[in-house]
């Protein structure tokens, strides 16, 4: 359990200071920082959990900037919820606008930032419902983090499935009748 508290907090720690500099960024760089933050320790979630069963797995599951491969991958290791999944997508959506808008003027207030924000159900589900859109957005994309880091990191790595020793007893005759 150690070696598991030792892994959730470095996870945290480095978000920690991550989220430090994002209060100092415009909305476009803390769009675009807070997402590179979730993805790499969203990542490391994944990496942990198909262990030694998924070695090597990880350029087929969720190539870096993959969002979409890398939310439907969390889901089928069972770590992330059908909400929690929703949220992403939709803070992965708001992000590739500030990211591929370069020269657009965008803020959090902008209309077609606010149509994905505004959808937005984890801030809705904590109670704060009166959070601006930068808050919203980034209070969004800690909590997803935070529940599916913790519960990714808890739950046991997948391992390889053993060969079966054909010709060796396995507890007698199969029946199929």
């Amino acid at each position: 359990m150690d070696q598991l508290s030792a892994k959730v907090g470095a996870v945290f720690a480095k978000y920690g200071e991550f989220n430090e500099a994002f209060q100092r960024e415009s909305d476009r760089g803390c769009a675009v920082l807070v997402m590179c933050a979730v993805e790499e320790a969203l990542r490391e979630v994944l990496r942990h959990r198909i262990g030694e069963a998924g070695k090597g797995m990880m350029g087929q599951l969720a190539p870096p900037g993959a969002w979409e491969r890398l939310i439907k991958s969390l889901r089928l290791v069972g770590v992330m919820s059908d909400m929690e999944a929703h949220d992403l997508d939709l803070l992965r959506q708001a992000r590739n606008l500030f990211a591929h808008g370069a020269t657009a003027d965008l803020t959090f207030e902008h209309g077609d930032v606010r149509a994905y924000i505004d959808r937005l159900k984890m801030h809705k589900a904590m109670w704060i419902s009166n959070a601006s859109p930068r808050d919203a957005f980034t209070m969004s994309a800690n909590a997803i983090m935070a529940i599916v880091v913790s519960r990714g990191l808890q739950a046991d790595p997948m391992v390889v499935c053993p060969d079966i020793a054909f010709g060796q007893p396995v507890g007698g005759p199969i029946d199929f009748g």
